[in-house]
């Protein structure tokens, strides 16, 4: 009887051994598995992480970025008052934008809206004149723009087009 308990001890330091030896190697195979064959792309992937972040620092390090970081810190909160009207001619001014007219902004309840047509102009210029009338002014959204190739152009090279764009301002009331 004494002879069969020594046994059974044995048996289980033998099963409990082998359980953590088994255990082991499989947590070992499962980690070279990953490391040779299911992530070989990983080390890659952070060397191009690691080279975009220093792209970014670098970027970010340049004068010119400065400069424009300081310039939008100066302009934050400074909003253009006046009306749709004069915001609009003074972005047209700013940019060489001409207009045969500028109606009347017409009010309906908290939108002050005006729909201008520009005389021929480049593309680029409208492009600029129309982002300059949103970022005078927070409430200023475009709702409908179009650009059209002047029929007057001399040649089909020439850069001559007209713009057509609805402005509206959301003004609060008692303004």
């Amino acid at each position: 009887m004494a002879r069969s308990n020594k046994q059974e001890s044995g048996e289980w330091l033998q099963i409990a051994t082998l359980t953590f030896a088994m255990t082991g190697g499989g947590f070992a195979l499962v980690l070279l598995l990953l490391k040779f064959f299911m992530i070989p792309g990983a080390q890659a992937e952070a060397d191009r992480a690691q080279k975009s972040y220093g792209d970014l620092v670098k970027l970010l390090q340049d004068s010119a970025t400065k400069d424009l970081r300081a310039t939008a810190k100066r302009t934050e909160g400074v909003e253009q008052s006046g009306s749709l009207g004069e915001l609009i001619k003074k972005a047209g001014d700013d940019n060489g934008i001409k207009f045969p007219t500028i109606p009347v902004a017409t009010v309906k309840g908290e939108e002050h809206r005006i729909k201008i047509t520009s005389d021929p102009a480049k593309l680029q210029d409208l492009v600029n004149f129309v982002a300059a009338v949103l970022d005078q002014k927070k409430t200023i959204q475009v709702e409908t723009v179009s650009f059209k190739r002047d029929p007057r152009a001399k040649s089909a090279d020439e850069d001559s087009w007209t713009c057509v764009a609805d402005f509206v301002d959301y003004v609060a009331k008692g303004q």
